[in-house]
């Protein structure tokens, strides 16, 4: 089924699949389903509760913190109520936090916990457009001016027999042209640019992934990804889309941890932490008895012999995949184990990844694909289940032209080309064609085979390294 916007699916999906799980969220040590009808419950009550609280139709609201089941509430909420969502990320400085609320003009403020609010604190004065602040974690903060979470929902409750029309013709006239999205670039050598992604340009995201074949309703899944960062935000949401089970993770710090309790099928991250996965592998093996170590590395040998002929698009020798089942029972069902033990692919974004990670998970049966995504255009290139080569990040995907320039730069064009920068025409024009080709700001080439591989970039775009500096030690 196509969608116009984005609250239009969440809505569906509450009617269509009202009893299965939206997705897991963990309380007092066991994680438990949250169904659709209760996720479209909350969401159109917490918007009902925005509402009554004096939020407009086309205000923009900030949320600020790491991931959990009320930021995705919230930014859902926020659309069905016809409004814009702006993510501010949790590690941002009070000064960063002021720039993006009041460049946006949001008029509510949303704050994870007591540490957030303190940041808010210092800048409080600088927001005179913000009607309202709301905690998701209202523990430990005490003032009057900070509505509980739960208490804008009760709110919402209490009126939805009063605004539920009005909330009704909001939701109806937001159209797939209309701005659902405002995601932040990093900004480290000029002030941070607002990139506006419509209701289309994320669903055309879905699309994308769903014509991939990479989530699928028999998928498990870890959200746990920042949600201001166009990675993690628009891959939940596509999983919303397809029907994949997501398990929240309780933290960044902890994420490797949840792997083993959520045991997923799909796990996408960031280089960062396949990075730390490979590393704990490899000091465990070589921390042992020699025996063990000679072992392992026979194991590795094998698993890059049968990785690279099936790269090669060829089936490996009857010799290699009896080695590799021997491998496998010594060896690679452990390093799987570190997933979960369910794990059949990885999925790596938002920064490079060297090809030995890449075939170093190959050769243990998980599938690792790159792929190639950046604010302004939600997908560009993506390695395949059926199509791919370490090192390279895959072929144009599903409805996305691609095209280098004479100087080597990547343009791309598609669905998912972003409306334009907010405030900044002229930045806009500077990236965007009149024809629709946006230019990525990276350099890169493609083969004969059609697959793009990533050379330089013609200038500091560090928004995906932002996200791999959370994933640090």
């Amino acid at each position: 089924m196509e969608f116009q916007t984005v609250h239009e699916m969440y809505e569906h999906w509450a009617d269509t699949r009202s009893r299965l799980p939206a997705y897991h969220v963990k309380r007092n040590g066991r994680y438990e389903p949250v169904t659709w009808r209760e996720l479209g419950d909350k969401i159109r009550c917490f918007a009902l509760g925005l509402m009554a609280l004096g939020m407009e139709h086309r205000d923009p609201v900030s949320i600020l913190g790491l991931t959990r089941e009320e930021w995705d509430v919230a930014d859902k909420a926020v659309m069905s109520a016809g409004g814009v969502s702006v993510g501010v990320y949790h590690s941002h400085t009070p000064a960063q936090v002021r720039y993006v609320v009041r460049h946006s003009e949001s008029r509510f403020l949303l704050v994870e916990n007591q540490a957030q609010w303190e940041k808010v604190l210092e800048i409080r004065k600088d927001l005179p457009l913000v009607k309202r602040f709301i905690a998701m974690d209202p523990h430990g903060i005490e003032n009057p001016e900070v509505l509980p979470f739960e208490q804008v929902m009760e709110l919402g409750r209490a009126e939805r027999a009063r605004r539920e029309p009005e909330y009704r013709r909001r939701f109806a006239s937001v159209s797939a042209h209309d701005t659902a999205i405002i995601f932040y670039t990093s900004g480290t050598t000029a002030p941070p640019k607002g990139a506006m992604l419509s209701h289309g340009n994320i669903l055309a995201a879905c699309a994308f992934m769903r014509d991939l074949k990479i989530f699928t309703a028999q998928d498990t899944s870890v959200l746990g990804l920042p949600m201001p960062h166009s990675y993690g935000r628009i891959a939940m949401i596509a999983e919303a889309y397809t029907g994949t089970q997501g398990y929240y993770a309780e933290s960044l710090e902890k994420i490797i941890e949840d792997l083993r309790q959520i045991r997923p099928t799909i796990f996408y991250s960031v280089p960062r932490t396949f990075e730390k996965v490979h590393g704990r592998v490899l000091s465990q093996a070589y921390s042992g008895p020699p025996v063990k170590r000679r072992i392992f590395q026979w194991a590795l040998q094998v698993g890059t012999e049968r990785s690279r002929a099936l790269q090669s698009g060829t089936s490996p020798s009857f010799p290699t995949e009896m080695k590799h089942r021997l491998a496998d029972r010594l060896v690679f069902r452990k390093i799987r184990e570190a997933f979960g033990g369910k794990i059949r692919m990885i999925i790596s974004g938002g920064a490079p990844i060297s090809k030995e990670i890449l075939e170093f998970f190959h050769a243990a049966g998980i599938l690792p694909l790159e792929l190639y995504g950046i604010t302004e255009c939600l997908g560009c290139s993506m390695n395949r289940p059926d199509k791919y080569r370490f090192g390279s990040v895959g072929p144009a995907g599903p409805g996305v032209q691609l095209r280098i320039a004479e100087d080597g730069e990547i343009l791309v064009k598609s669905e998912m080309v972003f409306k334009g920068y907010l405030k900044d025409p002229e930045k806009t024009r500077e990236v965007l064609s009149e024809d629709g080709w946006y230019a990525t700001g990276d350099f890169g080439k493609l083969d004969p085979d059609g697959f793009l591989w990533l050379t330089d970039r013609k200038k500091d775009r560090r928004h995906g390294d932002l996200l791999e500096e959370m994933y640090k030690e």
